[in-house]
Protein backbone atom coordinates (compact mmCIF):
# COMPACT_ATOMS: atom_id res chain seq x y z
CA UNK A 1 0.00 0.00 0.00
CA UNK A 2 2.62 2.31 0.82
CA UNK A 3 4.68 1.70 -2.65
CA UNK A 4 1.35 2.55 -4.09
CA UNK A 5 0.59 5.82 -2.17
CA UNK A 6 4.17 7.09 -2.17
CA UNK A 7 5.35 6.08 -5.32
CA UNK A 8 2.36 5.54 -7.85
CA UNK A 9 3.15 1.56 -7.96
CA UNK A 10 0.80 -1.31 -7.90
CA UNK A 11 1.86 -4.90 -7.22
CA UNK A 12 1.15 -7.15 -9.89
CA UNK A 13 1.82 -10.76 -8.82
CA UNK A 14 2.23 -13.44 -11.77
CA UNK A 15 0.03 -16.37 -11.62
CA UNK A 16 2.38 -18.73 -9.47
CA UNK A 17 1.51 -16.20 -6.75
CA UNK A 18 -2.82 -16.90 -7.44
CA UNK A 19 -4.12 -18.97 -4.60
CA UNK A 20 -6.12 -20.66 -7.33
CA UNK A 21 -3.57 -23.21 -8.94
CA UNK A 22 -6.17 -23.38 -11.82
CA UNK A 23 -6.08 -19.84 -12.72
CA UNK A 24 -4.01 -19.47 -15.97
CA UNK A 25 -3.30 -22.66 -16.93
CA UNK A 26 -2.95 -23.45 -20.20
CA UNK A 27 -5.11 -26.81 -21.56
CA UNK A 28 -5.22 -27.31 -25.50
CA UNK A 29 -8.19 -29.24 -27.48
CA UNK A 30 -6.89 -30.51 -30.77
CA UNK A 31 -9.98 -31.13 -32.78
CA UNK A 32 -9.74 -29.77 -36.35
CA UNK A 33 -9.79 -30.95 -39.96
CA UNK A 34 -6.61 -31.52 -42.05
CA UNK A 35 -6.45 -28.07 -43.81
CA UNK A 36 -7.03 -26.34 -40.00
CA UNK A 37 -3.79 -28.26 -38.91
CA UNK A 38 -1.70 -27.95 -42.27
CA UNK A 39 -2.64 -23.56 -41.30
CA UNK A 40 -1.35 -23.92 -38.36
CA UNK A 41 1.85 -26.53 -38.54
CA UNK A 42 2.74 -23.83 -41.90
CA UNK A 43 2.39 -21.05 -39.37
CA UNK A 44 4.93 -22.61 -36.51
CA UNK A 45 7.19 -23.93 -39.53
CA UNK A 46 7.49 -20.21 -41.02
CA UNK A 47 8.10 -18.23 -37.89
CA UNK A 48 11.57 -17.09 -36.24
CA UNK A 49 12.27 -20.53 -35.27
CA UNK A 50 11.98 -22.13 -38.22
CA UNK A 51 11.99 -19.98 -41.25
CA UNK A 52 11.12 -21.92 -43.87
CA UNK A 53 9.55 -20.34 -47.12
CA UNK A 54 6.04 -20.80 -47.20
CA UNK A 55 5.53 -23.48 -50.49
CA UNK A 56 8.43 -25.73 -48.50
CA UNK A 57 6.59 -25.41 -45.49
CA UNK A 58 3.63 -26.25 -46.41
CA UNK A 59 4.36 -29.42 -48.46
CA UNK A 60 6.38 -29.87 -45.08
CA UNK A 61 2.98 -29.62 -42.99
CA UNK A 62 0.85 -31.88 -45.35
CA UNK A 63 3.30 -34.50 -44.96
CA UNK A 64 3.53 -34.30 -41.09
CA UNK A 65 -0.66 -33.96 -40.76
CA UNK A 66 -0.82 -36.72 -43.29
CA UNK A 67 1.64 -39.05 -41.61
CA UNK A 68 1.12 -38.14 -37.50
CA UNK A 69 3.93 -39.12 -35.61
CA UNK A 70 5.87 -38.06 -32.63
CA UNK A 71 6.81 -34.94 -34.35
CA UNK A 72 3.29 -33.03 -34.64
CA UNK A 73 3.05 -34.40 -30.69
CA UNK A 74 6.35 -32.98 -29.85
CA UNK A 75 5.68 -29.27 -31.80
CA UNK A 76 2.04 -29.49 -29.48
CA UNK A 77 3.93 -30.10 -26.55
CA UNK A 78 6.59 -27.33 -27.37
CA UNK A 79 4.09 -24.58 -28.25
CA UNK A 80 2.18 -25.40 -24.80
CA UNK A 81 5.09 -25.13 -22.68
CA UNK A 82 6.10 -21.97 -24.99
CA UNK A 83 2.89 -20.44 -24.37
CA UNK A 84 2.87 -20.94 -20.54
CA UNK A 85 6.53 -19.19 -20.61
CA UNK A 86 5.13 -16.21 -22.19
CA UNK A 87 2.28 -16.39 -19.75
CA UNK A 88 4.58 -16.11 -17.02
CA UNK A 89 5.93 -12.96 -18.34
CA UNK A 90 3.11 -10.99 -17.28
CA UNK A 91 1.98 -9.56 -13.88
CA UNK A 92 -1.70 -9.32 -13.61
CA UNK A 93 -3.78 -6.26 -11.82
CA UNK A 94 -6.77 -7.85 -10.35
CA UNK A 95 -9.57 -5.48 -9.31
CA UNK A 96 -12.88 -5.78 -7.93
CA UNK A 97 -15.92 -3.87 -8.24
CA UNK A 98 -16.79 -5.21 -4.43
CA UNK A 99 -15.38 -3.81 -2.02
CA UNK A 100 -17.39 -5.50 0.73
CA UNK A 101 -17.30 -8.53 0.33
CA UNK A 102 -17.00 -10.75 3.70
CA UNK A 103 -14.84 -13.13 1.39
CA UNK A 104 -12.62 -11.03 -0.69
CA UNK A 105 -11.65 -9.35 2.85
CA UNK A 106 -11.27 -12.61 4.65
CA UNK A 107 -8.91 -13.81 1.18
CA UNK A 108 -7.06 -10.81 0.28
CA UNK A 109 -7.13 -8.32 3.31
CA UNK A 110 -4.93 -10.29 5.75
CA UNK A 111 -8.08 -11.64 7.34
CA UNK A 112 -10.17 -8.34 7.56
CA UNK A 113 -7.13 -6.05 8.58
CA UNK A 114 -6.44 -4.70 5.16
CA UNK A 115 -7.94 -1.78 3.49
CA UNK A 116 -9.54 -1.12 0.15
CA UNK A 117 -8.14 1.03 -1.79
CA UNK A 118 -10.64 2.26 -4.86
CA UNK A 119 -9.12 3.47 -8.39
CA UNK A 120 -10.93 6.56 -10.64
CA UNK A 121 -11.58 4.42 -13.75
CA UNK A 122 -10.02 7.37 -15.90
CA UNK A 123 -7.13 7.34 -14.43
CA UNK A 124 -6.52 3.81 -13.90
CA UNK A 125 -7.25 3.38 -17.93
CA UNK A 126 -4.80 5.77 -18.33
CA UNK A 127 -1.91 4.65 -16.46
CA UNK A 128 -2.17 0.68 -17.00
CA UNK A 129 -4.64 0.23 -19.67
CA UNK A 130 -8.21 -1.18 -19.81
CA UNK A 131 -9.38 -3.51 -17.57
CA UNK A 132 -10.91 -6.67 -19.10
CA UNK A 133 -13.95 -8.52 -17.19
CA UNK A 134 -13.40 -11.99 -16.05
CA UNK A 135 -16.03 -14.79 -16.88
CA UNK A 136 -16.31 -17.21 -14.13
CA UNK A 137 -17.61 -20.75 -16.03
CA UNK A 138 -18.08 -24.27 -14.82
CA UNK A 139 -16.14 -26.31 -17.27
CA UNK A 140 -12.27 -25.22 -17.85
CA UNK A 141 -11.38 -23.90 -21.19
CA UNK A 142 -9.25 -25.46 -23.51
CA UNK A 143 -7.82 -23.71 -26.33
CA UNK A 144 -8.04 -24.87 -29.94
CA UNK A 145 -4.49 -25.12 -31.11
CA UNK A 146 -5.42 -25.15 -34.49
CA UNK A 147 -8.64 -22.74 -34.40
CA UNK A 148 -8.93 -20.54 -31.97
CA UNK A 149 -6.83 -16.77 -32.59
CA UNK A 150 -4.73 -14.87 -30.22
CA UNK A 151 -8.22 -12.75 -28.57
CA UNK A 152 -9.69 -16.11 -27.90
CA UNK A 153 -6.27 -17.75 -26.38
CA UNK A 154 -6.15 -14.31 -24.31
CA UNK A 155 -9.61 -14.84 -22.89
CA UNK A 156 -9.61 -18.17 -21.91
CA UNK A 157 -6.06 -18.05 -20.52
CA UNK A 158 -6.32 -14.75 -18.30
CA UNK A 159 -10.16 -14.24 -18.33
CA UNK A 160 -11.57 -17.64 -17.45
CA UNK A 161 -11.89 -18.37 -13.52
CA UNK A 162 -14.19 -21.34 -11.99
CA UNK A 163 -17.57 -20.37 -11.40
CA UNK A 164 -16.60 -20.68 -7.65
CA UNK A 165 -15.15 -17.14 -7.45
CA UNK A 166 -17.68 -15.46 -9.25
CA UNK A 167 -18.02 -13.47 -5.93
CA UNK A 168 -15.07 -11.40 -6.86
CA UNK A 169 -16.72 -9.45 -9.97
CA UNK A 170 -13.05 -9.50 -10.95
CA UNK A 171 -10.84 -7.10 -13.83
CA UNK A 172 -7.98 -7.58 -14.72
CA UNK A 173 -4.94 -5.30 -16.53
CA UNK A 174 -2.27 -7.64 -17.74
CA UNK A 175 1.28 -5.60 -17.35
CA UNK A 176 4.25 -7.46 -19.26
CA UNK A 177 7.02 -7.47 -16.45
CA UNK A 178 10.60 -6.38 -17.51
Amino acid sequence: VIELLENSEIFTPGRVAFNDPFDCRVEFSYGATREQKVDWLVRVLTGSDFKRQPSEAREAAEREVDNPGDTLVSRQRDFKAQMQSHIDEYGICSLSKVPDSILMWAHYARSHRGICIEFSSGDLVRSLGEPDRVRYDTTYPAINLYTDGDRTAYEKVFLRKAKEWEYEHEWRVLIREG
